[in-house]
């Protein structure tokens, strides 16, 4: 009697054993079980910025097919005109929150108003991104660049600098998200989530970014990874109807955040 108690016990003992196994090996396979671990463990996916949607690295370029969409010929523009946009400087700007980046143009972009400086160097930008995680200006000099980045930082509460300039973007892009324009009542409005299909390639999970005011319409498309990859300008009661599509890039491996 007493060997087969003690067999009894042994073979409960085993079973027990075996069943806690299985359990700790089932759990260490879940998925959830570590997601759970690296959760609790403070190891989260990094939330997402402006520069996941603008690469900003010294060599990164942009070549935009231009195009007049009206059926009336602007004397102004080239219907089928190219430009191409291209990284060469970028640097760590104040409070090491800001990048101050400069755009050097090949070509003419009519949806962007800096004039090209006579007699400059032939790697002298003629624009420039001061960008942090959630705002980008796009600005004409270097000295403008700096001067927002202070004021941001000077004032953090607001998206407008005390100079007024604008933000072209402003992060996080949510449906429904807008931001002011000046100091008018035209605001910037993330109307969609859409794909977008240029000479470039097909992106997926792009913002439709609109901005409507009583002359015009701007509309501009943005992705991940890529930055802008196709913006158009409507005036209306004029010929003004121009549309940039991205029609190739690449993205350097130089300097960036």
């Amino acid at each position: 009697m007493k060997t087969r108690q003690s067999t009894s016990k042994t073979i409960q003992i085993a079973a027990l054993v075996f069943a806690a196994v299985a359990c700790i090996a089932a759990i260490m396979v879940l998925p959830e079980f570590w997601q759970f671990f690296r959760k609790d463990q403070g190891a989260q996916p990094a939330k997402a910025t402006l520069f996941d949607y603008f690469p900003i690295f010294i060599g990164s370029s942009w070549t935009y097919n231009v195009s007049n969409l009206s059926e009336v010929e602007d004397p102004e523009m080239d219907p089928f005109g190219t430009y191409t946009d291209t990284i060469v400087t970028v640097e760590t700007g104040p409070g090491d929150k800001f990048q101050v980046v400069g755009i050097k143009t090949d070509g003419e972009n009519p949806l962007r108003f800096c004039e090209k400086q006579p007699g400059s160097p032939a790697i002298s930008p003629d624009a420039y991104y001061a960008i942090n995680k959630e705002q980008l200006y796009v600005v004409c000099t270097l000295d403008e660049a700096y001067k927002v980045a202070n004021e941001v930082l000077a004032a953090p509460e607001t998206i407008i600098p005390a100079s007024g300039q604008t933000p072209d973007y402003v992060f996080p892009f949510e449906v429904g998200n807008t931001w002011q324009w000046d100091d008018s009542s035209d605001k910037w409005y993330v109307e969609s989530i859409v794909d977008v299909t240029t000479p470039a390639g097909h992106f997926t999970d792009c913002y439709r970014i609109v901005l409507f005011t009583l002359p015009d319409t701007s509309i501009r498309w943005v992705c991940p990874g890529v930055g802008l990859v196709a913006a158009e300008y409507h005036h209306h009661g004029s010929m003004r109807e121009i549309r940039a599509e991205l029609a190739s890039y690449q993205i350097g491996m130089g300097n960036g955040p």
